[in-house]
């Protein structure tokens, strides 16, 4: 599940620098997610005190009055004076109401703007986009913010899933990115802004001409950490201290010619299962979230099932978006099921109705195989039921996610209670943000068998 504003302040890195507005505003996007900073601060507990203290007002503990009364008491406390004496009382002074304002709401509102972006993506197929809005008056408010957003859209080269003049865009659109001058996807857009943005349903994007064109990329649910891209150059050029670093993080970095790539063994970074394997080994014994969660959900489906949308559940959305195929999937994929015949034909009807296949609600993927045996075992049952046997053909390999050596790799630790048996089972996943077109349906109501046969294009 998504993380809380709070939870997301308290993972920040302090970092103190010399570093002014303008510089940070030039700063990595993925170093500025991942730090508290406040611009031209050396003093790492001041940085300390200053995140401490947000975190305390985003949890309603305190007030802003209280925050700035205890963080003048920390400054006093650590002795604190502004550089020059005639900053005293400015913006450049860490007492003063005004830079304390600014230090609070730029890095709260940046972590609440990553929070309801995260949450969102959770909920994109209902609500798919957003609308630019002013939510605070300022002083003196920034009037040019209309030329800004069309100027954004046309910097992004997309014009489908977004309308200039509404200023409203879909939540994926590349346009917020490029509106932001801090390069990110979600609120604050520039410093001290009054504007925002609010959810539109997929009723109010269909009404403002967003869910036209060619959207599909936009409509997939985006999910990183913030640390994908994490890396560092340390000044270390001996073998053996190299070693020693890797071997005291137990595995959460690795080696690249002279940079340190943070390995990410919980988070979004693409890997192939190779790469997964190599990188969960040497973790030593950091907790792996996703590791474990893949072995209870190849174990047991049923359990996932009775515990919907649980941070299991986002574990294993996560490891479905980062993996990387090694090759491509086989020319069909298969999926056996069983139902009631009540269930089968209200089912069947939906998916015709519809014209396209969504994986169930009740588990974060599902899982398909390239052997004919393994979907028909899964199908088969007798008496008051139909078997439904799902067949993706050429299936997208950036939907159905190959599994089949973490299975097998992991043969020991899982404790499958159905056939076929792990070791000889081909196993791919589609995650649930899938839409892959119904092309046909085929029902034998002798057998009570249907067979229902699906291509790549998205029914959106």
């Amino acid at each position: 599940m998504a993380l809380s504003a709070r939870e997301i302040l308290e993972s920040k890195v302090v970092i103190p620098s010399e570093m002014r507005t303008k510089e940070w505003a030039r700063a990595s996007v993925d170093l500025r997610e991942r730090v508290f900073f406040m611009a031209g601060v050396t003093r790492a507990e001041v940085l300390q005190s200053f995140r401490s203290l947000a975190a305390e007002l985003e949890a309603g503990n305190i007030s802003a009055f209280d925050a700035r009364k205890l963080a003048r008491s920390e400054l006093d406390r650590m002795n604190y004076r502004p550089q020059f004496a005639e900053q005293a009382g400015t913006i450049k002074d860490l007492r003063s109401r005004e830079r304390m304002d600014v230090i609070f709401n730029t890095n709260l509102e940046s972590v609440r703007g990553f929070a309801a972006w995260a949450r969102q993506q959770e909920v994109l197929d209902a609500f798919p986009a957003q609308k630019f809005i002013r939510v605070r008056l300022s002083e003196k408010p920034r009037t040019d913010w209309p030329e800004r957003f069309a100027a954004a859209v046309a910097r992004s080269g997309v014009s489908a899933g977004a309308n200039v003049a509404e200023m409203c865009a879909l939540i994926n659109h590349p346009c917020w990115e490029e509106l932001s001058v801090f390069g990110t996807p979600y609120a604050p857009f520039d410093w001290g802004s009054g504007m925002d943005v609010a959810a539109m349903d997929r009723d109010e994007a269909q009404v403002a001409g967003l869910l036209a064109g060619d959207i599909a990329p936009m409509m997939q649910r985006e999910c990183r950490s913030l640390n994908e891209d994490l890396t560092a150059m340390p000044r270390i050029r001996e073998d053996i201290l190299r070693k020693a670093l890797v071997e005291d993080l137990q595995g959460l970095v690795r080696w690249d010619g002279d940079k340190l790539i943070f390995t990410d063994p919980n988070g979004t970074t693409g890997y192939t299962q190779s790469g997964l394997e190599g990188m969960w080994d040497a973790c030593g014994d950091i907790p792996l979230v996703q590791r474990d969660s893949f072995v209870q959900w190849v174990s047991d489906h049923g359990d996932f099932a009775e515990r919907p949308n649980t941070d299991r559940w986002e574990d294993l959305r996560r490891l479905h978006a980062r993996l990387e195929n090694e090759g491509r999937p086989p020319s069909t994929l298969k999926r056996g099921m069983s139902m009631q015949t009540q269930e089968a034909q209200g089912f069947l009807d939906d998916l015709e109705k519809r014209g396209f296949y969504t994986p169930h609600g009740k588990y974060p993927v599902e899982s398909f195989t390239d052997s004919d045996m393994a979907a028909l075992r899964y199908a088969q049952t007798q008496g008051d039921r139909w078997n439904i046997v799902i067949v993706a053909e050429n299936p997208d390999g950036g939907q159905f996610k190959d599994v089949s050596a973490l299975v097998r790799r992991y043969a020991e630790d899982i404790t499958k209670k159905t056939n076929p048996p792990v070791t000889t089972e081909s196993e791919w996943w589609l995650g649930r943000d899938a839409r892959p077109r119904v092309l046909k349906i085929e029902r034998d109501a002798e057998t009570q068998t249907a067979y229902v046969w699906l291509g790549r294009e998205a029914g959106r």
